[in-house]
């Protein structure tokens, strides 16, 4: 009867042993479960910010491009413009002399 007790007391002792067990693992792959699902939202995130910044990158790039073509488009405005001046500057001199001599001839005439 003694023997019955002690192993009845052991055979209680293994089974709660065996429900901690069984709650741990439980708890363990609830944990799991829950990292994974944490993980896949993390790597989600990350892929949409990788294309975001993809497509910024591209976007900078266009950017770029614009900047380097208007950059070349306003030195090109600028050589035309400094054509320009000289031939306006030509004009006036050209201007000038003809009023000189005009004014010369008025005199002689005079």
């Amino acid at each position: 009867r003694h023997e019955q007790e002690a192993r009845a007391a052991v055979l209680h002792h293994l089974q709660e042993q065996q429900q901690k067990m069984t709650k741990m693992q439980e708890a363990r792959d609830f944990a799991q479960t829950a990292f994974e699902a944490q993980r896949n939202r993390w790597m989600q995130d990350a892929s949409v910010l990788t294309s975001e910044l993809h497509r910024a990158e591209l976007e900078l790039a266009v950017d770029d491009d614009k900047c380097r073509r208007l950059v070349g488009e306003q030195a090109m405005l600028r050589s035309e413009l400094s054509v320009e001046e000289a031939m306006r500057s030509e004009i006036l001199s050209s201007q000038r002399a003809k009023a000189v001599a005009v004014r010369h001839l008025q005199e002689q005439q005079q």
